[in-house]
């Protein structure tokens, strides 16, 4: 496969699966909110809003933010009053924080939230909802009325931000990033069209790395003095690549599987991942890695936190904390000894992961033998990795 074939069957990909986040997004933003809200997706008021609010909320978000969702808006639908002012009814804001942001409940209807249907008994009351009608003032005008006033009224915009922000919560960068890999590396054959993602991922990460090489070169070139003749010594050559900005974990992985994994090879390396989207032309901006001796940080999200450890923050929606991954996930250096006697997996499944390791094989070989060999799932072939690289460190230690 050319590096022109990948770019094109990634970008079909890519097509495919934006279309099944923004879906997901807008469930977990609107839908499931309001069907929560008003109890069932059988209730009158819920039917009400799948016929006719939900053209106003479209529109909204399509007049405010550009974002075209997969569904297309009815721009002359006069009954935009059946779009309920959720967000701003009691205990709806408790129900983001405790349920609709989380990402193990993105997308997932209400009734397949555990705990939400209780919550929702306890703690909402549908007589606090208001509609477009009298909130916003529009009444029953056409939906690209409601739309424009969102636009133009400076008293409305306020009111609509929070639906906005929480809409774009699911579509920010790592929130993104993380929610396509997992999705994809799956290559789940019940969608064709998310087919061959791995392959041509490898096909664009040989070229990523041999592109990235040829700049560090120039770089090193350019950086040395003109005076000085170009040495050969093992001290100038082998300079760094984070002192200039470059990823050595780029110059050192093998192979995509490889790079996209942190070293404990227990979640994905979302600055990395982004930057092999960036290459596809999939994501805007490529990210700078980090200085070596310096560990990966990923964004933790706080939802509508008053304070974190960094300081007061001022977003309510998305406040946002870093935390150092080598602290919360550990590697073979900080790993507790009770890891490896904690282990309740196959052991088969750690013997087969041991046998390669040893035998210097990369970690997509080792995914890729463990699971045709039906060892295990992919959860389970991680933490053998885990397990198995502490034994090794273990043993080189004794």
């Amino acid at each position: 496969m050319s590096l022109k074939e990948a770019k094109a069957k990634c970008t079909e990909i890519f097509e495919e699966y934006i279309d099944i986040h923004k879906i997901k997004a807008f469930d977990s933003g609107f839908m499931q909110p309001i069907c929560t809200y008003f109890g069932s997706p059988d209730v009158g008021y819920f039917i009400n809003f799948e016929n006719h609010g939900i053209n106003s909320a479209l529109a909204g978000i399509l007049s405010t933010t550009g974002l075209q969702m997969v569904i297309i808006p009815y721009l002359n639908n006069t009954a935009c009053g059946d779009f309920p002012t959720f967000w701003e009814s009691k205990g709806m804001d408790e129900a983001w924080e405790k349920f609709f942001c989380k990402k193990e409940f993105f997308g997932r209807k209400m009734h397949a939230i555990p705990g939400l249907k209780d919550f929702r008994d306890k703690n909402m009351d549908k007589n606090t909802c208001k509609y477009t009608s009298n909130f916003y003032g529009v009444g029953f005008a056409p939906s690209k009325t409601f739309a424009q006033k969102l636009v133009d009224d400076s008293k409305v915009r306020p009111k609509w931000a929070k639906y906005i922000e929480r809409l774009c919560y699911f579509l920010r960068r790592d929130f993104f990033c993380e929610e396509a890999i997992s999705m994809l590396m799956q290559e789940d054959t019940s969608n064709p069209r998310l087919l061959g993602f791995r392959a041509c991922m490898d096909v664009l990460f040989k070229h990523y790395k041999k592109q990235e090489q040829q700049t560090q070169k120039q770089h090193l070139q350019d950086k040395q003095p003109k005076e000085e003749p170009q040495q050969q010594d093992a001290g100038k050559t082998k300079r760094d690549a984070d002192d200039v900005g470059f990823d050595a974990v780029l110059l050192s992985s093998t192979s995509f599987a490889e790079y996209i994994y942190d070293e404990d090879n227990s979640r994905y390396d979302l600055d990395r991942v982004n930057n092999l989207f960036w290459y596809a032309g999939i994501t805007k901006n490529k990210v700078k890695p980090p200085a070596r001796g310096q560990t990966n940080k990923t964004a933790v999200v706080t939802p509508n936190a008053a304070e974190t450890p960094e300081g007061k923050t001022t977003n309510t929606a998305t406040s946002i904390t870093t935390r150092n991954v080598e602290k919360e996930t550990g590697n073979p250096k900080t790993l507790t000894p009770n890891l490896a006697s904690s282990y309740k997996g196959s052991e088969k499944l750690l013997k087969e992961v041991e046998r390669m390791l040893s035998e210097g094989k990369s970690q997509r070989e080792i995914f890729d033998g463990c699971t045709a060999g039906k060892l295990g799932s992919h959860k389970d072939i991680m933490k053998a990795v885990q397990v198995a690289n502490f034994n090794k460190f273990n043993r080189k230690k004794q």
